[in-house]
């Protein structure tokens, strides 16, 4: 038994000498990745990020994403999207890559991006806003758009991505029927960022 025990702690020095044998001049650190360059599309100049959870119509509408815009005008990233006031025949749940990021303000958002998921409406296109009131017990709520501008087109998607929000509120407003001062709403736990 011994025999073993020593075999076993040969072995086990054995592999930490192996493994700590290769030296290296610098030190790995975690990276941001809201921070990162990108070799092909340069730094990220905007960022926008969030986790929400809110009511619609007294039922639970939660979303995430996060998006970033790159110097040379590019942006990516990624979006779910759960809203239990919608008809689940319409598709209540959606999953797709963010395509376009533009800040307005330092504190609001427009995304839109492309729908990918094995769920929703695959290759539709989606625009949403969300609005970051700040940080700590006496910021008022972060804000989000309760629906998405929603089109089968790049063409209409590029036209709305590049509308002012207030214009793109109009637009929500008018595609599913509802009030102007309906679209944006408080959001009940969770977080915004943009930056």
């Amino acid at each position: 038994m011994k025999t073993f025990y020593a075999f076993v702690l040969i072995a086990f020095l054995g592999l930490v000498i192996l493994g700590c044998s290769e030296s290296t001049d610098q030190l790995v650190a975690p990276v941001d990745k809201a921070s990162t360059v990108s070799l092909e599309k340069g730094p990220v100049i905007n960022f926008a990020s969030a986790n929400t959870y809110c009511f619609v119509e007294g039922k639970n509408a939660i979303g995430s994403f996060s998006a970033r815009l790159y110097s040379d005008g590019s942006s990516d990233g990624e979006f779910e999207f759960n809203n239990h006031a919608m008809d689940p025949t319409l598709g209540n749940k959606w999953h797709g890559q963010v395509m376009f990021l533009k800040v307005y303000d330092g504190n609001t958002a427009v995304i839109g991006g492309i729908e990918t998921g094995q769920y929703g409406f695959i290759g539709t296109y989606d625009v949403w806003i969300v609005v970051d009131n700040g940080e700590g017990a006496n910021a008022p709520p972060d804000v989000r758009s309760t629906c998405i501008y929603w089109t089968d087109t790049l063409e209409d998607a590029e036209r709305v991505w590049n509308l002012p929000p207030e214009q793109i509120i109009t637009e929500m407003a008018k595609l599913w029927g509802s009030n102007e001062d309906e679209i944006m709403i408080s959001i009940e736990m969770g977080n915004i960022q943009v930056r």
